[in-house]
């Protein structure tokens, strides 16, 4: 008998790369986006996180936070396709701009090429705080999905096209403005479980949890939790957002504070969401209201066999209660997750 020993991802000859079937009908100027940045998904609850434009020959143009450890993710030059392979990456989804006509999309792919041949080249920089969006060939900085709506928009094809004022573009809005090709999805980020509390301005947050760790704007002493300042809303005014990923059981106390510019008849609204249920603490109350004691918001984590966070929320000043039931389920680690 014959034996054939295969290496992953190419023929038996070791010559001719096995193409693998979500990409196998992939053209230039396709938009490649991911779920991997658990901030964005889980604190800004966006579904996908992450986005490249496909610019031809097994090449994708991203911008992307530098990490030296990673080939795959650095800065804002060209990449591989198979760093979005199985198993480097388990939540890939393939995207077209049918909008687009074929020259436009192969003008798009061109100008993102541009962008990693610029001296010096541009930085990457975060899709947070005060952003907006630029489609200035010349811009100094890119977030990636502002990168690939800019390589669009530059050929006459706007992704994300704003209204009153000029807003972020996040990865879903270019989802919304194409069509889906194809995907693979092994494993994708799962937010059920973790922690966030947001407020709408204009108040900052100061967050203590069951063991006295705090996490505000200015630091953080809470292992994995993040605050970020972003317009989720997009009302021109940046919301505050904790997240925590894995959430203690106990006590929360949650310390709401006037914002600098904030006035005494100027409104606020806090909630706070855990295993995809959303519990609104308070909603459009007068600055003037804010109690002098911080809201606790007590966790109760699941017994084993059971699926339900129950949230216990007052105000120690009012001594109101809330109870939240969030349902939600508890994947086991390394289970896979199906398209």
């Amino acid at each position: 008998a014959t034996h054939t020993s295969i290496t992953s991802g190419w023929s038996s000859d070791k010559t001719v790369p096995i193409v693998p079937a979500w990409r196998k009908n992939i053209q230039v100027g396709d938009i490649l986006l991911h779920r991997v940045s658990p901030w964005i998904a889980c604190g800004l609850w966006q579904e996908m996180t992450h986005a490249g434009i496909y610019v031809g020959n097994g090449w994708v143009v991203e911008a992307h936070e530098s990490d030296p450890d990673d080939d795959c993710r650095n800065g804002v030059v060209r990449h591989r396709i198979e760093c979005w392979d199985y198993p480097g990456d388990t939540c890939v989804e393939l995207w077209r701009v049918n909008s687009a006509t074929v020259d436009q999309r192969m003008q798009a792919a061109e100008w993102a090429i541009k962008q990693t041949e610029r001296q010096p080249p541009p930085e990457f920089e975060i899709l947070f705080e005060g952003l907006t969006k630029s489609s200035d060939p010349e811009s100094e900085t890119w977030y990636c999905s502002e990168l690939v709506w800019a390589a669009y928009k530059n050929q006459g094809v706007d992704l994300d096209p704003d209204w009153l004022f000029v807003t972020p573009v996040f990865p879903d809005e270019l989802r919304e403005a194409t069509d889906l090709v194809a995907q693979h999805k092994e494993e994708c980020l799962d937010c059920w479980g973790w922690l966030t509390i947001e407020a709408k301005c204009p108040v900052e947050l100061v967050v203590t949890d069951p063991e006295g760790l705090t996490i505000s704007r200015e630091s953080s002493e809470i292992s994995g939790a993040v605050y970020i300042v972003f317009d989720t809303d997009e009302d021109g005014d940046p919301n505050k957002i904790v997240v925590i990923p894995e959430p203690k059981e106990g006590d929360y106390a949650i310390e709401v504070i006037p914002g600098a510019d904030a006035s005494l008849t100027d409104t606020y609204s806090l909630e706070t969401s855990i295993g995809g249920t959303t519990t609104k603490i308070v909603e459009n109350a007068p600055v003037s209201d804010i109690p002098d004691h911080p809201y606790i918001l007590t966790v109760t984590l699941p017994n084993e066999g059971s699926n339900t966070i129950v949230i216990i929320i007052a105000s120690a000043s009012a001594f109101v209660v809330i109870v939240a039931l969030a349902f939600f389920l508890r994947r086991k680690r390394g289970e896979k997750q199906t398209p």
